[in-house]
């Protein structure tokens, strides 16, 4: 992995604070290389459409990003269950809710893996 230092204005690093806080993410510099690798996918399907490129890559990238939203939303909605909810539950049953979301998750991620390679 490569290296670089950048100057950022203080309202750009603040924006970027609140969006650490709200995304909650590890670092800033994970929240600044998700931020870029998503940029630079959103710029290269928009010169592929500009330049005659397929339809379907702005599709796909639709598809991708209606999947991560959902998928966002719905750990949400489990963690905030698990908060709640998992400590009134049996062992077993417990275990099974997880290892259900286990399977959902790699389920999730090989379906987000097929979809975007071609």
């Amino acid at each position: 992995m490569k290296r670089i230092n950048i100057t950022l204005y203080d309202e750009t690093f603040a924006r970027l604070e609140n969006l650490l806080v709200a995304e909650n993410e590890k670092s800033m510099a994970s929240l600044i290389r998700k931020l870029i690798d998503f940029a630079v996918l959103v710029k290269e399907s928009a010169s592929k459409s500009r330049d005659g490129g397929e339809q379907n890559d702005m599709d796909s990238m639709l598809v991708l990003l209606k999947k991560i939203l959902t998928w966002s939303l719905e750990t949400r909605f489990l963690a905030r269950f698990m908060v709640g909810e998992m400590t009134t539950l049996e062992h077993e049953k417990r275990k099974e809710i997880l290892n259900k979301y286990k399977e959902k998750s790699k389920d999730y991620v090989r379906g987000m893996l097929d979809n975007t390679v071609s």
